[in-house]
């Protein structure tokens, strides 16, 4: 075959494997077209919801949106405030799951849409091995008592409140757990083994309701080595592993430092508040240690999509540590940054 009479052979032959192996290192976020969905607020309009989407870089028009919703098929009046309805948009970035996710008999790598992930919430988890919680027999003799890492939520009484599935977690910590110290007749995880079986539902259980909430992205600012670029409160949840006096003090100076801008990356000095070292980033993980503290972190990101609905991508990272002792612990939190030369910045409320 002649190629060179035939260019779209040529290219689909010579170059396009070489430009896909070219962009296979460090490649941009994949664009693909997607439906958006968008909440009706009181005053909202046809023309008013399409600017405003074509304000933030979606490529849509009027008749697009119309297209989309049979509601509108033959009005540009839009539905009652609080009514859904799709926006069709080109050149999205699709929300992605980092970090696969383990059900009894099935693993999922990968969640398309948020019903999907809503649907995920009732399947069984694979257990996450095997965990002891200390009891004590009538005599008063220690007994460790194995457990598959489903039944972590303890009364006093020795009842267990066995959660499967994160229907059953959520439901569990909403209606049964203890949240305070006061609380009586409620369950908690009793043992540092039942604490490890709970934080791992919980990071389970956070990957979905991000993944359920995700929405495709119109940018993403979120490049390189963005983690190092956190805010230094990142830190603060691990400060519980000191006495309360040296915890307030970093907390305050944390708290000040976030405000001013401050990254780890700025901490990774030796005149820092909080000496960082052996700093390390490798594919979607930072660690580091905490001279100063002698904590060991590390930061992954488990997952990505628009979570907060402004167009922007955000990401879903886990906040681990540990010292050289028993203390240890993790926490999620969403981060996002919303253009060239911006700060990161949370998304969420606050810390867990």
């Amino acid at each position: 075959m002649n190629f060179f009479a035939n260019p779209t052979r040529f290219f689909q032959v010579f170059l396009l494997p070489i430009l896909l192996l070219a962009g296979c290192k460090n490649a941009s976020p994949p664009f693909t077209d997607a439906q958006l969905t968008y909440i009706v607020k009181p005053g909202d309009t046809l023309d008013s919801v399409t600017s405003a989407y074509q304000k933030m870089g979606v490529d849509v028009w009027a008749g697009a949106i119309q297209m989309a919703n049979p509601i509108l098929a033959d009005s540009t009046i839009l539905p009652i405030p609080g009514t859904s309805i799709i926006i069709p948009a080109r050149n999205c970035i699709e929300p992605k799951l980092n970090e696969p996710i383990e059900f009894d008999g099935f693993i999922v790598s990968q969640i398309k849409t948020p019903e999907a992930a809503k649907r995920l919430m009732s399947q069984k988890l694979k257990s996450s091995g095997t965990y002891y919680s200390v009891g004590h027999d009538v005599n008063g003799k220690e007994i460790m008592t194995p457990h598959d890492g489903f039944d972590f939520f303890r009364y006093e009484d020795g009842r267990v409140i066995r959660t499967e599935t994160i229907e059953q977690y959520i439901y569990a910590c909403e209606h049964n757990r203890a949240n305070s110290p006061n609380d009586t007749n409620r369950a908690y995880s009793a043992t540092t083994c039942d604490m490890n079986a709970e934080m791992d539902m919980d990071k389970i259980k956070d990957k979905l309701v991000f993944m359920a909430k995700a929405q495709p992205s119109i940018h993403s600012y979120l490049e390189g080595k963005y983690l190092i670029e956190l805010p230094v409160d990142v830190l603060t949840s691990s400060l519980n592993a000191c006495d309360g006096e040296t915890s307030d003090k970093f907390e305050k100076i944390l708290k000040l430092d976030a405000e001013k801008g401050e990254t780890l990356n700025d901490y990774n000095r030796f005149s820092a508040p909080l000496h960082l070292t052996k700093v390390k980033l490798e594919d979607d993980t930072l660690s580091f240690y905490d001279a100063t503290m002698e904590i060991d972190y590390y930061i992954k990101e488990l997952a990505r999509g628009d979570f907060d609905g402004d167009g922007n991508e955000d990401a879903l990272i886990e906040i681990g540590w540990h010292t050289g002792g028993t203390m240890g612990g993790s926490y999620t939190r969403v981060v996002t940054k919303t253009g060239p030369g911006q700060k990161l910045k949370w998304v969420d409320a606050g810390e867990k």
